[in-house]
């Protein structure tokens, strides 16, 4: 997807969302799910208008119950094993799944979520 690719164009951001419309009204007209292979953003420094534009595009998707899945990819990363979709994993999305890069990131005292953002409880000895 690439959001903030073209940057340097101006409008980019609306060429951006006419796309991301496309390839909604395509899954649902089709109704095919949606797999996202990494690089939702293009660059580390994402704007806040490409965050917003980014949210939107999910958030259309879960409410037109697009099933999806959206994984991590080399540009989606920042920082060891933190990336740019990582906050996605915590929305309450039914039709959306967000991967991560390394599940165990997310473990948080005894709870943790894996690899399918499914919520556990772990007992550590």
């Amino acid at each position: 997807i690439h959001i903030g690719e073209c940057r340097s164009l101006e409008g980019y951001l609306v060429r951006h969302r006419s796309i991301l419309s496309q390839i909604i009204d395509q899954a649902k007209q089709r109704k095919l799910p949606l797999v996202i292979p990494g690089d939702l953003f293009h660059l580390k420094n994402t704007t806040y208008e490409e965050r917003l534009l980014g949210s939107w595009f999910l958030g259309t998707l879960e409410a037109e119950k697009i099933q999806t899945v959206l994984t991590a990819g080399n540009h989606d990363h920042l920082k060891g094993s933190l990336t740019q979709i990582d906050d996605y994993r915590f929305m309450p999305f039914k039709y959306v799944k967000v991967i991560g890069w390394y599940p165990e990131t997310y473990r948080r005292n005894r709870f943790y979520w894996d690899f399918l953002g499914q919520l556990h409880y772990r007992k550590f000895a």
